[in-house]
């Protein structure tokens, strides 16, 4: 029984960190396709979200076909917990910083000015998601 729920948990928490990562990754790819210079953190974001997300993809069809044990699962809890934290993290800094779609100009204004601040975060939380983007990291 505790088996099932430790797998559960894990994979609650993958199927987050893939579902954040791709709102993530189009979030990025919008701002970038619309900007001419932007700043290298996000360009460097935008290539690592999709690594970030194809790793928990593998993460989770490790947990489901069975490769993890019960003790590896334990252990994968607290780093995906983490990882999901620095997604949200992400997520909440470029929802402030970067421009939307229906965004008027004042508001892409104001965003572009917040991006310049947000920048040292913003780049602090890549480098920490790199990590997690290490082949294989949860095998071991």
């Amino acid at each position: 029984m505790a088996e099932v729920i430790i797998a559960l948990g894990v994979i609650s928490s993958v199927i987050s960190c893939i579902d954040m990562g791709s709102k993530v990754a189009g979030r990025l790819e919008y701002y970038l396709s619309r900007t001419k210079s932007p700043p290298q953190v996000f360009v460097t974001l935008c290539d690592t979200i999709p690594l970030l997300t194809t790793t928990f993809v593998q993460v989770k069809d490790a947990c489901d076909n069975g490769a993890l044990d019960l003790e590896s699962q334990k252990r994968l809890t607290k780093t995906v917990e983490g990882c999901r934290r620095l997604v949200t993290a992400l997520e909440d800094h470029l929802q402030e910083c970067l421009p939307a779609e229906k965004d008027s100009f004042a508001q892409k204004t104001m965003k572009a000015l917040k991006s310049i601040r947000s920048e040292k975060a913003i780049g602090d939380i890549q480098r920490n998601l790199e990590a997690y983007v290490q082949p294989g990291w949860f095998l071991r």
